[in-house]
């Protein structure tokens, strides 16, 4: 299996915290496990001179149990049994009762999004519905590495502000990919593995992606709105540093002014006041390198730039309007 392969059991499965496969030979297996921290692989083991081991595998990959097999199961489908699709579904989340396992039916006509890495947050978002009172949401998984701190921080912060998502509940440490690992995969010794921590948020449902916009009016009105929304979390204290295309949605029908723009994603934000200049330099591969500032994209090579700003996502809110005006003749 290639990394390509597992992109696409990730894109087609998004209830999907890994996977894992055998690499068997005449004379050996190895295990590859796949998660949003990357590969990890285990020795080669002999399978004439430790069978059991080799029984133990298979009978583990080919169990019923959907935990085992790496998949979320506060997420269930309903199957149709003559075409195999799936026709309804529920997803298990907080509500803003209170209630740390309600479930939410899936809205069916709307495909999950689902960002397309395959390591990194793998950004999940499910539109649902609230059974009891009708309303509709969206639901977003994310991973985020374990020294950052959670979107809820920012979330709370963002709470009232006009331009800015607003969460309705939240619930933190689902899954860490360190558990799906043997202890000593992600030790000292290994500089690459990062372990996730696995968010989850329910979201009030805002319109759709900013591309889909009806008319040039709609559009500047929800750059006019969202740059209000980055305004609002500056004073706050909080600097977005991830704004992308993706992040930018329209407002919902005949919104008001201040909300014909919402914009989303939270994870890669910070705290102006306790973030220090060497933290915010090195990270340096936030979001989409397409609407990265100048400055941002320089900061890989050259340690006197001055750290990410305002400046630098307002200069990305540029790229962004460019990327709509070459992309779209009318």
């Amino acid at each position: 299996m290639t990394y390509s392969t597992y992109r696409q059991i990730l894109i087609h499965q998004p209830n999907r915290k890994f996977v894992r496969l055998l690499i068997i030979t005449e004379e050996a297996v190895r295990l590859v496990h796949f998660d949003r921290s990357g590969l990890y692989f285990s020795p080669y083991v002999d399978i004439h001179e430790d069978p059991y081991t080799f029984v133990k595998l298979v009978a583990g990959l080919t169990a019923c149990d959907e935990e085992i097999l790496g998949l979320d199961t506060s997420i269930q489908w309903t199957i149709d049994k003559k075409t195999g699709r799936k026709i309804a579904g529920t997803i298990e989340a907080p509500s803003k009762d209170g209630d740390t396992a309600f479930k939410y039916n899936l809205c069916m006509k709307t495909l999950p999004f689902v960002r397309p890495s395959v390591r990194g947050r793998g950004t999940t978002c499910y539109r649902a519905v609230d059974p009891t009172s009708g309303e509709v949401y969206v639901i977003k998984d994310s991973w985020r590495t374990e020294s950052r701190n959670p979107e809820i921080e920012y979330l709370k912060a963002a709470h009232g502000l006009d331009g800015v998502v607003q969460s309705i509940a939240y619930q933190d440490d689902c899954a860490q990919t360190s558990s799906f690992r043997p202890k000593d995969a992600g030790n000292d010794s290994d500089p690459e593995f990062f372990n996730r921590v696995k968010s989850r948020v329910v979201m009030e449902n805002h319109g759709g992606p900013l591309e889909s916009f009806k008319s040039r009016s709609q559009l500047i009105a929800a750059f006019r709105d969202t740059i209000l929304g980055h305004q609002n979390l500056l004073l706050k204290g909080v600097l977005h540093r991830d704004i992308g295309v993706h992040n930018i949605l329209l407002g919902s029908l005949n919104a008001a002014p201040g909300k014909r723009g919402i914009i989303i994603d939270l994870d890669m934000a910070m705290w102006i006041a306790r973030s220090a200049s060497s933290k915010i330099n090195d990270d340096y591969r936030t979001g989409l390198q397409r609407f990265h500032s100048i400055a941002s994209l320089l900061r890989k090579e050259l340690a006197l730039v001055p750290p990410h700003d305002f400046w630098d996502d307002l200069e990305s809110f540029f790229y962004v309007l460019l990327f709509i005006l070459l992309m779209y003749e009318r």
